[in-house]
C-alpha cells in the first residue's frame, strides 16, 4: 500500500497510479471513506474509467444514491455493452428505486446478454447467470424453475438449503443452481 500511495505522490494525475492506490485501499480493508475518496478523484481525473464507474455505482448504491448509481452504471454499460453484469446492476439499482418495470427490462436485457457471440449460451461463462436474470425479469416459466431449483415457497426469495435434494457440499449445491 505504501508504495501504490508513493506513486501517488509521483504522478497525482497517474490513472492507473490512483486507481492502484484506492484499490489497494479496499483489498487491505482500510476505510471505506479513504476508499471512496480516492475512486471519487480517479473519477475526477478519468470519468469514463470502468473501476472508477463500478466503484461509483457501489458507493452511490449503499449510500441510497439510486439515481447516481443509475448514471454510472448506464455509463458503464456504454463502455461494456456486451456485459450482462452491468444490466443486472442497472436493474438493481431501478428496483431500489422503485422501478419495477423497468427493473424487469434490465434483467431481460441481462438475460439477453447471457448468450452472445462471445460468451455462447450455454457454455459460456455467464450462462448461470441466465435462468436467475430471467427470472428476475419477471418470465413466468423461468421464475417457476428457479423457485422449484431453490426449493423455496414462492415468493419467499430464499432458498431451503435443508431440503434433502441439496448435497452437504455448499459447491455442489451451487453449482447446481
Amino acid at each position: 500500500i505504501d508504495a501504490a500511495r508513493a506513486a501517488v505522490d509521483l504522478a497525482p494525475d497517474n490513472v492507473d497510479a490512483i486507481r492502484q492506490y484506492a484499490y489497494s485501499l479496499v483489498q487491505v480493508g482500510r476505510t471505506m471513506v479513504e476508499a471512496r475518496a480516492w475512486f471519487d478523484r480517479l473519477h475526477d481525473v478519468a470519468p469514463e474509467d470502468p473501476i472508477a464507474l463500478y466503484y461509483r455505482y457501489n458507493f452511490a448504491l449503499l449510500s441510497g444514491d439510486y439515481r447516481k448509481a443509475i448514471d454510472a452504471c448506464e455509463r458503464l454499460d456504454r463502455l461494456q455493452p456486451d456485459n450482462p453484469i452491468v444490466q443486472a446492476r442497472l436493474a438493481r439499482a431501478r428496483r431500489l428505486l422503485g422501478d419495477g418495470t423497468g427493473a424487469a427490462q434490465h434483467f431481460a436485457q441481462a438475460a439477453a446478454r447471457c448468450s452472445s457471440e462471445q460468451d455462447p449460451f450455454p457454455f459460456g461463462r455467464m450462462a448461470s447467470l441466465k435462468p436467475v436474470y430471467s427470472a428476475l425479469a419477471g418470465d413466468p416459466v423461468a421464475a417457476e424453475r428457479l423457485s422449484l431449483e431453490l426449493c423455496q415457497a414462492e415468493g419467499s426469495g430464499l432458498a431451503d438449503l435443508s431440503h434433502p435434494r441439496y448435497p452437504d457440499d455448499c459447491e455442489e449445491s451451487i453449482a447446481r443452481l
